[in-house]
């Protein structure tokens, strides 16, 4: 976890909802955290944690695609982190309502 930053982060969660859900990749990046290294960010401890809650719950159908793409858009800074760009998947995000999907621009 050493040099990790939460802009590493963010980076991984943008490729991971880029085309829907890379579930695989996310869990791929979590597997490779050594949680033993050496002091980090606080906000990386915090962020990691989330993602290792959320991917859990998926894995174990707590959570829906629509609900964990949901969950880690949160932790990037709004839309602009997508560009504006439509991530496949929005529609259904927009359907459980969380803040975080842009808006309907029809």
């Amino acid at each position: 976890m050493e040099g990790l930053t939460p802009q590493r982060v963010k980076t991984v969660v943008r490729r991971a909802v880029r085309a829907g859900l890379d579930a695989e990749a996310l869990g791929e990046f979590l597997a490779s955290v050594d949680w033993g290294a050496v002091e980090a960010d606080p906000k990386v401890r915090s962020m990691l944690g989330e993602m290792e809650g959320w991917a859990t719950a998926y894995a174990e159908g707590e959570l829906t695609r629509a609900e964990y793409v949901a969950r880690l858009l949160t932790l990037l800074p709004g839309t602009g982190a997508r560009n504006g760009r439509p991530v496949k998947g929005d529609d259904d995000i927009r359907a459980v309502g969380y803040a975080s999907a842009p808006a309907d621009r029809s």
